[in-house]
């Protein structure tokens, strides 16, 4: 898997996001060494969330982020 990057252009400051493959597990340490403690939202689906969402929700907590997520129905329907 190519990594993939781009900036965050959030107020304060800038935060840099990179998704390259074993990121979860590094997920903590990368967005505390990029971006200060903030709110984090989780926009996600029924399929994706009961693989991920506790994963990013526990590495962020502890990394002091606010953390909330959406979970949407799976599908072409949910989609706009």
């Amino acid at each position: 898997m190519n990594n993939i990057s781009f900036i965050l252009n959030s107020l304060p400051e800038k935060c840099l996001v990179s998704i390259d493959h074993g990121s979860l597990s590094r997920l903590r340490s990368v967005v505390s060494e990029s971006c200060q403690p903030a709110s984090v939202v989780l926009i996600t689906d029924s399929v994706v969330a009961p693989l991920y969402a506790a994963k990013v929700q526990e590495s962020l907590s502890r990394a002091s982020f606010r953390f909330q997520s959406f979970t949407f129905p799976a599908g072409e329907g949910s989609k706009s």
